[in-house]
């Protein structure tokens, strides 16, 4: 996995930070999958997602990212807050 390490070393994460990350993810789509049929999973999960996706918008915005990587996470982000916004209503 050269490239995952090299990616974790360009964000400044040592390599099991950015494997952690990477199974908060998973977890949280299989939340958020899990939440078309429970909600309050779906709750849980889409927020923690949610939060995930704002601390990489943050680590983007400090390592001076171009946009064109920092747009998954802002999309993504718009993504996850509106399944939030469907749950819900």
């Amino acid at each position: 996995m050269p490239k995952a390490r090299e990616l974790a070393a360009e964000v400044g994460f040592s390599v099991a930070a950015y494997r952690r990350i990477g199974v908060l993810q998973l977890a949280g789509v299989a939340g958020v999958a899990l939440g078309l049929g429970e909600p309050p999973f779906g709750g849980l999960a889409g927020t923690g997602l949610l939060l995930l996706l704002a601390g990489a918008v943050v680590v983007h915005l400090r390592n001076g990212d171009p946009v064109a990587k920092l747009a998954p996470a802002v999309v993504c982000a718009v993504l996850v807050a509106s399944y939030l916004a469907a749950l819900f209503v």
